[in-house]
């Protein structure tokens, strides 16, 4: 019974591997939303009115045009704005690289191409049915570069008669929020009726250092509608729309997260503009500005890693695009846990052995009891074997044999399964934290490992990691018919060669697991059951 509960285990484990890697469908709730949307676009896309414009606008061309850049940094990033649409140009992270090799650039998650067409990031518009108000010819407050120690602020002023446009950029030290703030005034005699926009791209590049075997760095747009993700991968992306209720939306990929946070928003449309290259359209609600008023609007931005401390700090519930799946819930504290242990070691990969060390600790009593419980089955197989070779034409006298055999002896036959069922959700919330937190990406252990995110370049942990398991079996006591103890025995070949692509952190863990369970079988073997 308890080899069939542990194959179960094991063979359970495999299976939602390779379903959530290669086959798992979309959730229903994502199925039905995007029906939903489907039909619902043409319909709304009716309700989106453009106001005719009670004086002409003259739009300004991009041609010729040459925009002065300010620099923006803080501690963590190095930001390029320009006055041509008062957007940003390039937005570098400063802790992290594309990948392990010196001279690797940073990682830059807004990189604008150096032509006169392209529209910079967090551009605005105001539009209406006969014009387009898209001012190039932006003022700045401050001088280049600008030195993030405090709360900072970057104004851009601009003027396209009969509207006056002042964006505001404010920033904070230590954060990769960014709060931003426009005001619109009509300095005309006319209402101004139009809809207002905000533009934000995402250039795909194939970054060396977000690949790890089979788990590939996937990008995605990310919304946060009625208190739930949804998620879509880029490349089955075409064109795309929200409505109503939106928390935040943008661009993510496992590692880094671009989001935008508003008061209000009207629609989002997200489409591909070329081969590597996704949009996504904020449009606010119709707005009318009666001469001589201001149009005040505000929201936040977010540009950086999807580490839960800076999620957290920025109180805009972007804590919810780090989902680690069913077992969330307790795969959040195992990470707060293995970061705090980090503040003590300084090294991911011997936090890693501590916290597989503390959950052995805290299961310690129920492995033990699943591991005693075994042993005494082992004893009593002989028997078992005996009644079943009996009563092998009695199914009812079998039955009740071996209920009596197991009362006679105090044995349990589900003592050795339970305790390892009520593991389960601990096991699978810190696979998933070791499969995809940031925190692992390009951290260093010992020697050889130089990024626990990473597969072993030398296999040498999993292949360890084979061999504990190999030793873990031949030690645990065999229950059960001889075909299926030798079937147990060719596990750790599956999962050495499953492994090998595995993320070193992970194997790490697993290795370390096989090893503590070694010694307390030991233990148990020698002293506990004669």
């Amino acid at each position: 019974m308890e080899k069939r509960a542990l194959l179960a285990i094991i063979l359970s484990f495999l299976v939602l591997y390779f379903y959530y890697s290669f086959f798992a469908p979309e959730p229903e709730y994502l199925k039905e939303k995007k029906q939903k949307i489907i039909k619902e676009a043409p319909e709304k896309k009716k309700e989106i009115k453009s106001f005719k414009a009670s004086v002409p606008f003259i739009q300004k061309k991009l041609s010729g045009y040459l925009d002065k850049e300010i620099e923006v940094e803080n501690d963590l990033y190095h930001a390029t704005f320009t006055t041509r649409g008062g957007g940003i140009k390039y937005f570098t992270l400063k802790k992290y690289k594309e990948n392990l090799n010196q001279a690797s650039p940073l990682i830059n998650l807004i990189e604008s191409q150096d032509n006169e067409e392209e529209i910079p990031a967090f551009s605005t518009a105001f539009t209406g049915k006969d014009f387009k108000l898209y001012p190039l010819d932006y003022k700045v407050n401050v001088n280049s570069p600008l030195k993030i120690t405090s709360r900072e602020e970057l104004i851009f002023t601009g003027d396209s008669y009969p509207a006056n446009i002042i964006k505001k950029f404010i920033f904070y030290p230590e954060n990769y929020k960014i709060d931003m703030e426009w005001e619109i005034t009509n300095k005309g005699d006319y209402p101004l009726n139009g809809l207002l926009n905000l533009h934000l791209h995402y250039n795909e590049k194939d970054k060396e250092g977000n690949k790890s075997g089979y788990f590939q760095n996937v990008p995605s747009l990310i919304v946060l509608q009625n208190k739930k993700i949804i998620k879509e991968e880029l490349a089955k992306l075409h064109e795309r729309y929200f409505y109503d209720k939106i928390f935040w939306a943008g661009f993510e990929d496992k590692y880094f997260l671009q989001a935008v946070i508003p008061n209000e928003f009207h629609t989002i449309k997200f489409n591909k503009e070329s081969t590597n290259k996704f949009v996504a359209n904020f449009g606010l609600t119709e707005l009318e500005i009666s001469p001589g008023k201001t149009l005040k609007k505000s929201y936040s931005i977010y540009l950086g890693p999807k580490d839960l401390d800076f999620l957290n700090k920025a109180k805009l519930q972007l804590e919810k695009s780090l989902n680690f799946g069913w077992f969330d819930a307790i795969a959040k504290p195992l990470l707060v846990f293995l970061k705090w242990l980090n503040k003590i070691t300084g090294n991911f990969g011997m936090d890693i052995i501590i916290l597989t060390v503390v959950i052995k600790v805290i299961f310690l009593p129920l492995t033990h009891k699943s591991m005693h419980s075994m042993k005494e089955m082992q004893k009593i197989q002989p028997k078992i074997n005996a009644i079943k070779e009996k009563y092998k034409d009695n199914k009812e006298g079998l039955n009740k044999e071996i209920i009596e055999l197991y009362r006679t002896n105090k044995v349990n036959p589900l003592g050795g399964c339970l305790p390892m069922l009520l593991q389960i959700p601990v096991f699978f919330a810190l696979y998933k934290v070791l499969l995809d937190s940031i925190e692992l990406r390009h951290a260093p252990f010992i020697l050889w490992i130089n990024d626990l995110s990473a597969k072993d370049p030398y296999y040498i942990t999993p292949i360890l990691m084979g061999i504990s398991m190999f030793i873990q079996q031949k030690m645990t006591p065999q229950v059960g018919d001889p075909t299926q103890a030798k079937l147990m025995l060719i596990l750790p070949v599956i999962f050495t060669f499953m492994f090998l692509n595995f993320p070193s952190g992970l194997v790490i863990y697993w290795l370390v697991n096989n090893l503590l369970s070694i010694v307390q079988q030991f233990y148990i073997n020698k002293y506990q059951v004669k």
